[in-house]
């Protein structure tokens, strides 16, 4: 038991370090959006974030721990190159639509992602239909309509750019893993990422006054009841 604490340890600080800084990234560009930054360019933030994220790669890939074989053509061509182009885009519509949606709405849509998961994993042939998997779609999506029907600001420029970039994420995990996903079980990086969320939408409502409606608070948890399901039905020995 002793021997498994320090990969337990360094579990909860990747979740930790991922997560502070997902939600830091995201309260970062509302303000940068909004009046206080006073910077409309939501494309721009995107590309600053993708070439600083590139570098930190670069960087850490030179570690002799980390550095991978090289890649081959055939791998750049059908692997990576299209898996950066969903990544710049993910980032780019969720930025947009930062820029016409609350934080705490916008924290709310993102929880549609495992559906998109599901829906790409039932296309590629990773994923089985059944009668379960659709009740926690229904509930997942149920919550989600539940919580836009209690949006105040509702824009519906920004929904389809969020669900769109929510769609483009739903599809990169899909196809990849990180080694956090494979050092922790999905339950529990889905609660942690749960308690992200709420983080985020308790940013929102702190520093921009963000309204959050029962209605809203009501979808976000019924959703969330959803993933749960799903995750228990997927993984029940976790």
């Amino acid at each position: 038991m002793a021997s498994a604490w320090p990969r337990v340890a360094a579990t909860v600080v990747l979740l930790v370090t991922w997560y502070a800084l997902s939600a830091s990234i995201i309260l970062v560009s509302k303000w940068v959006l909004s009046s206080g930054g006073n910077f409309p360019f939501p494309l721009t933030i995107t590309m600053v974030s993708n070439a600083v994220t590139g570098g930190w790669s670069f960087l850490v890939t030179r570690h002799p721990r980390y550095r991978a074989a090289a890649l081959t053509r055939q791998q750049l061509t059908s692997y990576v190159l299209p898996m950066g182009l969903c990544t710049a885009a993910e980032i780019g519509a969720s930025n947009v639509a930062l820029q016409l949606l609350s934080v705490s709405y916008g924290t709310i849509l993102k929880g549609t992602a495992p559906v998109f998961v599901m829906l790409w994993g039932l296309a590629l042939g990773v994923e089985r239909f059944s009668v379960p998997l659709l009740g926690c779609l229904l509930a997942i999506s149920g919550g989600i309509a539940l919580a836009s029907a209690g949006e105040m600001d509702f824009v519906l420029a920004g929904l389809v750019l969020q669900l769109s970039a929510t769609a483009l994420g739903g599809f990169r995990w899909a196809l990849t893993q990180y080694t956090l996903v494979r050092d922790t079980s999905s339950l529990a990086l889905a609660v942690a990422g749960v308690f992200k969320e709420l983080l985020t939408i308790a940013g929102g409502v702190v520093l921009f006054g963000d309204h959050l409606s029962a209605a809203a608070a009501g979808g976000f948890c019924v959703a969330h009841v959803g993933i749960g399901a799903y995750l228990w039905a997927r993984h029940p020995e976790e």
